[in-house]
């Protein structure tokens, strides 16, 4: 996407299959001489803002600054991009320092608060917004078993399917997306017809960040369709924003120009594609295929959340 030649540790999570990013985040910790951490768990800035409407505010005293689930958002945006340089550490000791105030109000909490706390956090990991990776064997086994692993694969018995997007617009455009997905299912012969729509509206109010007020934009994405591995007659049809500002940015697929790729992985079929959706605009993609008809008296479809994506 970005014309670099390089795999960085931002984009390390490009698998939806958790395992798999957990051990690319590994590497990049391993040949970034940091240390490698027996567990890591992700945790994204909805779940620290349900944390904190619960603990109240928090004074984080090397900063002189008093953060709650309003201000939370746009102070670690402010700290991590104004006056970055490469190199900077200054994203990580802000984010280090919010952790250890969090730590240090929750630890004096009373076991009420302390309960609601632990009752989010299972939440969260039922719903997939939190997930877990050990190095112990025997604990990542119990958390594949809860379904806390974040394992990306096909559920038995189940038509499975699901879309993950990647924000490659290096803006925080995610902040202001609304999503709608419709599913159709019709019989055709021998065979299943699915169909697949999503609309994507995209609410910034400007097109590039607007530093220290404002962090999204344009939405440059990459969107994966996960679909049986028995699919066959793939169609995609997509109508992406027009965005006058993609220099080196591939095409965005539309029908006629750009590139779709179709790989079997996770025991899927992948379908990936670039796409845009401008700030104040919307865009969409309808995707149809098939596969056989097995003329059961039930039929099942699972479709997959992405990890994190509330």
């Amino acid at each position: 996407a970005f014309k670099t030649g390089s795999h960085r540790l931002p984009n390390a999570d490009w698998s939806p299959d958790f395992p798999k990013t957990a051990a690319a985040i590994r590497w990049f910790f391993d040949k970034g001489g940091e240390i490698e951490p027996d567990i890591l768990i992700t945790l994204n800035l909805a779940t620290v803002q349900q944390v904190l409407k619960i603990v109240g505010e928090v004074e984080v005293g090397e900063y002189q600054i008093k953060l709650n689930e309003e201000n939370v958002y746009d102070w670690l945006q402010n700290e991590a991009e104004i006056d970055f340089f490469p190199g900077s550490t200054q994203k990580k000791d802000a984010i280090s320092a919010l952790g250890k105030a969090l730590v240090n109000k929750i630890e004096n909490l009373d076991w009420k608060t302390k309960i609601e706390l632990a009752k989010l956090l299972i939440d969260d990991l039922e719903k997939k917004n939190v997930v877990v990776n050990s190095l112990d064997e025997n604990f990542e086994e119990i958390l594949r078993a809860k379904g806390w692993a974040g394992e990306y694969s096909p559920i038995p018995h189940f038509v499975t399917t699901g879309i993950v997007e990647i924000n490659l617009g290096a803006n925080k455009a995610n902040c202001c997306i609304e999503r709608k997905t419709k599913y159709k299912i019709t019989e055709s012969k021998n065979n299943l017809i699915h169909s697949i729509e999503l609309r994507l509206k995209n609410n910034s109010p400007f097109e590039f960040p607007v530093k220290p007020l404002f962090y999204g934009g344009n939405y440059l994405s990459y969107l994966r369709f996960y679909l049986p591995v028995e699919a066959e007659n793939i169609q995609v049809q997509a109508w992406p924003s027009e965005i006058n500002s993609l220099e080196t940015w591939p095409e965005p697929y539309d029908g006629v120009k750009g590139k779709i790729n179709i790989d079997q992985v996770y025991g899927f079929k992948e379908v990936g594609f670039f796409h845009l959706t401008k700030a104040g605009t919307e865009s969409s993609v309808l995707v149809n295929y098939q596969i056989p008809d097995k003329k059961t008296s039930e039929f099942w479809l699972a479709i997959l959340k992405q990890h994190g994506l509330r």
